[in-house]
């Protein structure tokens, strides 16, 4: 388990081989767990720099933790804004807003 730099966020590998990370002032989980991983009990540490580091028996996986990177990834993979449909699927305690800028398309 490890604590994000800004002692906000708390990042913890778990017994079912997923890791979560879980917002320290709600005492939520943030969104759904990373994995499950078929090879065991994966590590979980936040870098100084905010990102989280999944430790797993072959190697590493890094994932930024600031939802503007997953808007800018989203939008790059997806080529497309999310529908009111998608949206509320995704964020159903959030306000629907385009999020890609079309320059980004």
């Amino acid at each position: 388990m490890s604590f994000s730099p800004n002692g906000g966020g708390l990042a913890v590998g778990a017994g079912d081989f997923t890791v979560s990370v879980w917002d320290l002032q709600s005492r939520k989980r943030v969104g759904n767990p990373f994995g499950p991983y078929d090879i065991g009990e994966p590590g979980a540490f936040f870098e100084p720099n905010g990102r989280l580091l999944i430790v797993l028996y072959e190697g590493a996986i890094e994932w930024p933790m600031d939802a503007r990177a997953w808007e800018r990834f989203a939008c790059r993979v997806a080529g497309r804004d999310l529908t009111s449909d998608e949206w509320r699927d995704l964020l159903p305690n959030r306000v629907y807003r385009p999020t890609c800028p079309s320059n980004s398309l």
